[in-house]
């Protein structure tokens, strides 16, 4: 199985809007105050971000909010 269908949707989400800012996983992680294991993670759908780091990704990722990755807003 390809990794990218593993991966949730949420997950493809925010690599790709991460990857289309130009973003590499080590500069948003420092932009958003985590890990780059953390990102990884989040990316991969092994967890999902925590509410108290949602508004620093939206931040990151110059969407209006988190819930924008979902519902196509970005």
């Amino acid at each position: 199985m390809d990794r990218i269908e593993t991966m949730s949707e949420g997950g493809k989400a925010i690599m790709r809007r991460r990857k289309d800012i130009g973003l590499t996983q080590r500069s948003f992680a420092k932009e958003v105050g985590v890990s780059e294991s953390a990102i990884s993670r989040w990316e991969l759908g092994e967890v999902e971000p925590s509410a108290k780091h949602r508004p620093r990704i939206a931040f990151a990722l110059k969407i209006e909010s988190f819930s924008s990755l979902y519902y196509g807003a970005a």
